[in-house]
C-alpha cells in the first residue's frame, strides 16, 4: 500500500484503500457518493447506500457514468422511486468516496463484499 493510501475501517476488519482508482471517479461523482452513503456525519460511517435520479437531471448522467465505471449499479425505475432510477454505490465506489477516518456501514458492505 503506498503511504498517501489511508487504511479504512469497514466493520470490524480494515481493507485497503479503493482497488478502484480515485481518477475513475470526478470530484463531482465523489460528491454525489458521498451524499448517497450519508456522509458527512459526526459518527463518519456511511448510514446508507442509495441515490435516485432520472433522465434529464443532471446527476443522472453523472451516476450513469459511475456504473460504466463500476463504482455503481442501477435499477430501472419503479412506483416506488417516483418513476426515477435508484443507484447504489459497489463497496469500491463507495471507497473510493471515504476520507480518511471515515468507514462503511458493514450493514450496506458485509465483510466478503469488500475487497
Amino acid at each position: 500500500m503506498k503511504r498517501n493510501q489511508p487504511r479504512i475501517v469497514v466493520g470490524p476488519h480494515r481493507v485497503a484503500a479503493s482497488a478502484l482508482p480515485a481518477s475513475i471517479i470526478s470530484p463531482k461523482q465523489i460528491e454525489l457518493a458521498r451524499h448517497a452513503l450519508g456522509l458527512p456525519n459526526d459518527r463518519r460511517r456511511s448510514y446508507r447506500n442509495h441515490f435516485v435520479t432520472g433522465e434529464g437531471c443532471e446527476d443522472h448522467a453523472e451516476w450513469l457514468a459511475m456504473v460504466a465505471a463500476g463504482a455503481a449499479w442501477r435499477r430501472a425505475g419503479s412506483p416506488l422511486t417516483g418513476g426515477d432510477d435508484l443507484f447504489r454505490l459497489t463497496a469500491e465506489g463507495a471507497t473510493a468516496a471515504l476520507k480518511p477516518g471515515e468507514s462503511l456501514d458493514p450493514e450496506d458492505f458485509p465483510k466478503g463484499h469488500v475487497k
